[in-house]
């Protein structure tokens, strides 16, 4: 992060992630045999949420960037914590958001959700 992070701390990282889309999670669970499906849907959300969140210490918005940072935060900081060590969070996550809402004046996104409902065979 510019000269916050140790290179190899930076390097060192790895936190994949795959999402599947709802193809690949039916077949896999046709596959395994052991669930019928019931139900498989998919529905995007904003993301920043698409609802606006007051500041808590103003009655003003919180920019759209900062309503992303504060989600991938609740979500991330603990392991990020781990390993790069608490004292760069408010930074990191601040400089994170401000990345955000300049893409997000540019570009719309979206996450993509599943919701499954799957029934155990007899």
């Amino acid at each position: 992060m510019q000269g916050l992070i140790e290179e190899e701390k930076l390097d060192s990282f790895n936190a994949p992630y795959y999402g599947p889309c709802p193809e690949e999670l039916k077949m896999e669970i046709q596959k395994e045999g052991s669930f019928i499906i019931d139900r498989l849907d998919h529905f995007e959300i904003d993301w920043d949420g698409g609802v606006e969140e007051l500041t808590s210490t103003m009655s003003l918005p919180l920019a759209r960037g900062q309503r992303v940072a504060k989600t991938i935060r609740a979500v991330v900081e603990s392991m990020f914590e781990l390993h790069f060590g608490r004292g760069i969070m408010d930074l990191l996550f601040t400089r994170y958001a401000q990345i955000v809402d300049g893409y997000l004046s540019k570009n719309s996104a979206n996450y993509i959700n599943l919701v499954i409902s799957i029934i155990k065979k007899h």
